[in-house]
Formats: C-alpha cells, sequence, structure tokens
C-alpha cells in the first residue's frame, strides 16, 4: 500500500518532509486560577508556544447528539520538538490569526514523541466547534 502525500519515499520516521510545516499554530494551557466550583478549568486560556506545524485531517463524522447534529473531526498536527511538554487537554490554536479568534481550534487528545528521540512531536487532536478558544 503507498504511503500518503508528504511520506512517500521517506523511510526515516523522524524526517519531516520540506515544506510541511507550513501552517502557524499556537498552544495554549488552561489558566490555573481559572478553575469552576468542581476543579474543572474554566473558558481563559493562554498561549504559551507559537511554532509551524504540518496539519493532516485523520477521519470525521456526523452525529446526532439530541436533536441536533454535530461533527467530530480528528486531526494530526506535526511539530518539531517544541522543548516543553504538551499534554492531552491542552488547545492548539490554527491560523491565520488575522480576526479576533483563529480559523481552527483543536484539543489534544495525545502525543506522541516519536521513537522518544525529542525530535519531532505528533498531537491527535479533536476540532472544537466554535473556534472562539
Amino acid at each position: 500500500m503507498p504511503l500518503p502525500y508528504p511520506y512517500q519515499g521517506i523511510k526515516d520516521p523522524l524526517a519531516i518532509p520540506v515544506g510541511f510545516l507550513r501552517h502557524e499554530v499556537r498552544l495554549a494551557k488552561p489558566l490555573l486560577q481559572d478553575r469552576d466550583a468542581s476543579g474543572e478549568p474554566g473558558s481563559a486560556w493562554t498561549v504559551y508556544l507559537t511554532a509551524l506545524a504540518g496539519i493532516e485531517q485523520l477521519s470525521g463524522k456526523d452525529l446526532l447528539q439530541g436533536d441536533q447534529w454535530a461533527s467530530q473531526t480528528q486531526w494530526r498536527v506535526t511539530l518539531r520538538w517544541p522543548g516543553c511538554d504538551v499534554v492531552a487537554g491542552q488547545r492548539v490554536y490554527v491560523g491565520p490569526f488575522t480576526g479576533k479568534y483563529p480559523a481552527h481550534t483543536f484539543e489534544v487528545l495525545f502525543t506522541e514523541n516519536v521513537q522518544l528521540r525529542n525530535r519531532k512531536l505528533l498531537l491527535t487532536c479533536l476540532e472544537v466547534d466554535g473556534g472562539s478558544g
């Protein structure tokens, strides 16, 4: 089975194809002091990292929730190793950042440090509806 586009002919799992990291992303974490009564994070997020990333759609599906249709889309975000911890539950904002809100907002489901070499980080994310962060 042939490999998908950016990986055709690349055998090194740590290699990132030239031009693949073309999207500006901002990683954000919830403010610790912004918690509700049950201890859950509130709606305030602080951006702690800006980087270039490659973004690929993994899957998408439509669900009927109550009496409304909702879509769930999973994405893979590829980054060079950022040098700081990125954990599940954080957010990835995808540009362009021309207005008040980013074009897309993703929630990190899990992270993968490829071969534990601290060179390439893969984030599997779920798109957050509304994009208002």
